[in-house]
């Protein structure tokens, strides 16, 4: 939702990264976001993204935030993992 209110090309994925998620994953709900890299070449030290990428990622995380720091209620899937 945040992609698009910013009018940003984003599809849903499934990926097998965890990273730092796992270790949030029993306190509260969890999700992960992905900008492209050049070449599509990750976890390298050639690994690199494209300025205008990064700034479209920041804005959709940025975006993100500002929602649940201003939603009234806590989330459902929140809820459910304390239920």
């Amino acid at each position: 939702a945040c992609a698009q209110a910013a009018r940003l090309e984003w599809l849903e994925m499934s990926t097998v990264a965890g990273h730092d998620a796992l270790s949030l994953l029993s306190i509260c709900p969890v999700g992960l976001m992905f900008v492209p890299s050049i070449g599509g070449i990750t976890h390298n030290e050639a690994e690199d993204t494209a300025a205008p990428d990064l700034a479209a990622g920041f804005e959709v995380a940025l975006r993100a935030a500002t929602g649940l720091c201003q939603a009234k209620a806590v989330p459902e899937a929140a809820l459910a993992l304390h239920a």
